[in-house]
C-alpha cells in the first residue's frame, strides 16, 4: 500500500469516526506539520483529496437529516482537513509562499522546564538554574531536584515544623514543572501556575493551594483525603487522577476525572464526578458535562488542540505558554478555531496556522502580539 492509499484508508477511518484518539490525531497533527513544513503533495491530488472528503462528508451528513447530532460530528471531523487541504492549496499554488506573522523581534521559543521555589522562610530557588541535588532540608523532610522534577521525602521523623511550614513552586509564563510531594503525590503544573503546599501534611488530611492550571495523580490514603483549594472551589479525593485548570483569566475552571472518584464543593453547591466527567464551576452553578480528556490532558501531553474554541481562549493559552503579552486591533468578534498543533513549534508556526483562515492577522513586536482583522 503506498503513502496516497493508506492516507485515503486512515481518513475514511476519520470520516467514519472508527479512528482511534492516537489515529485522529496521526491526521490531524500530519496535515498541519505539512503545511507548517511546506511539504505538501502536489496540487492535483490535494484537490481530488478535498473532493472525496466533502462527498463522503456529504454522504454521511444528508442521508437521514433526521439525526443532527451525527451530521454535527461529520461536519466537526470532516472541518480539520478541509480547512489545512484548502488553506494549503490556496497559499502555496494559488498565491505562492505564506508570509509569516508580520515579525520586529528575536525568535520567540517554546516553554520550556523551569519554576521558582520559595521556601518557608521566603528564600527563593530558580530550579531551572540550580543542579541537582539536595535543595533544602527540615527536621524531617529534605527537597530534592533530579531530572527536571522537585521531589520531597521524609528524612526522620517530622514534627509540628513541618506541618505549619508551606513551599511554593511556581511555573511563570513560559514555564511548567513537576512536584513530588511528600506523600508521593504527583503533580505537573502548566505555565502561569503554582502550588502551595506543607512540607508534611496533617495526620486528618493532606490539603495544598492551587492557582492556574496542575494535573494530579494522588497517592491513596484511605484516611486521609487530600483536598485542593483554588480561587472559587475545592476538590476532595482519596487517590485519583484529575486535571484542574482555575486560571485567573479565564471565566469559569474546569475540573475533570480521569480515574477513581472527586468531590467538587463550592458556594454554588457539590458535585460528585465519575471519570470522563468534567465540572465546569461558572458564576452563578456547576456545570457537569462530559470531558474532551484528549483535548484537557493536551497541554501535558505537549500539545495544544482546540475544538471550536475561540480566539481569545487560544490567545490566553498562547500568552502562559511563550510569555508574550497580547493586544487586540479592532473588533476581532467572534472568530472559532480547531485542530491540533506541538506546543514545541515556534510562535510564528503557531500564528501562522490561525492567520491562514483569513479572518486574523498578527503582528509580533517584542514580546508583544497585536491581534488583528
Amino acid at each position: 500500500m503506498n503513502e496516497k492509499e493508506y492516507s485515503k484508508k486512515l481518513i475514511d477511518k476519520y470520516l467514519d469516526g472508527k479512528c482511534s484518539e492516537r489515529e485522529k490525531l496521526l491526521v490531524e497533527r500530519f496535515y498541519m506539520d505539512q503545511f507548517i513544513e511546506k511539504k505538501l503533495p502536489e496540487k492535483e491530488y490535494l484537490t481530488t483529496l478535498k473532493t472525496e472528503i466533502w462527498n463522503k462528508v456529504s454522504e454521511n451528513t444528508f442521508a437521514d437529516t433526521s439525526h443532527r447530532k451525527q451530521k454535527a460530528l461529520y461536519y466537526r471531523i470532516a472541518a480539520m482537513i478541509l480547512f489545512i487541504i484548502s488553506a494549503a492549496a490556496y497559499l502555496y499554488f494559488g498565491r505562492g509562499p505564506q508570509q509569516p506573522p508580520q515579525q520586529m523581534a528575536a525568535k520567540i521559543i517554546p516553554g520550556s522546564n523551569k519554576a521558582i521555589l520559595i521556601l518557608a522562610n521566603g528564600k527563593k530557588v530558580i530550579l531551572n538554574e540550580s543542579p541537582d541535588g539536595q535543595i533544602a532540608a527540615g527536621t524531617g523532610i529534605k527537597a530534592t531536584k533530579t531530572n527536571g522534577q522537585l521531589v520531597y521525602a521524609a528524612a526522620g521523623a517530622g514534627g509540628e515544623d513541618e506541618v505549619n511550614a508551606f513551599n511554593t513552586v511556581q511555573a511563570p509564563k513560559g514555564g511548567y514543572y513537576r512536584v513530588i510531594l511528600t506523600d508521593g503525590t504527583k503533580v505537573w503544573l502548566n505555565s502561569g501556575s503554582s502550588i502551595r503546599y506543607p512540607l508534611a501534611f496533617q495526620a486528618k488530611e493532606r490539603k495544598v493551594e492551587l492557582e492556574g492550571e496542575g494535573y494530579f495523580e494522588v497517592a491513596h490514603r484511605a484516611a486521609q483525603p487530600f483536598i485542593v483549594k483554588t480561587r472559587d472551589h475545592m476538590v476532595r479525593v482519596l487517590g485519583t487522577h484529575f486535571n484542574i485548570n482555575s486560571y485567573a483569566d479565564e471565566p469559569a475552571s474546569k475540573t475533570t476525572l480521569l480515574e477513581g472518584a472527586v468531590q467538587i464543593g463550592s458556594e454554588k453547591g457539590n458535585r460528585l464526578l465519575k471519570p470522563g466527567q468534567q465540572a465546569v464551576i461558572g458564576k452563578d452553578q456547576i456545570d457537569v458535562v462530559k470531558a474532551d480528556i484528549e483535548q484537557v490532558m493536551a497541554w501535558k501531553n505537549g500539545d495544544f488542540i482546540f475544538d471550536g474554541e475561540s480566539l481569545n481562549v487560544i490567545m490566553r493559552q498562547i500568552s502562559r505558554w511563550y510569555d508574550v503579552d497580547v493586544a487586540y486591533q479592532g473588533n476581532i468578534g467572534d472568530v472559532q478555531f480547531g485542530g491540533s498543533i506541538s506546543r514545541s513549534k515556534d510562535i510564528t508556526d503557531v500564528l501562522k496556522v490561525l492567520e491562514v483562515t483569513g479572518a486574523v492577522h498578527f503582528k509580533i513586536t517584542g514580546r508583544r502580539i497585536m491581534v488583528m482583522r
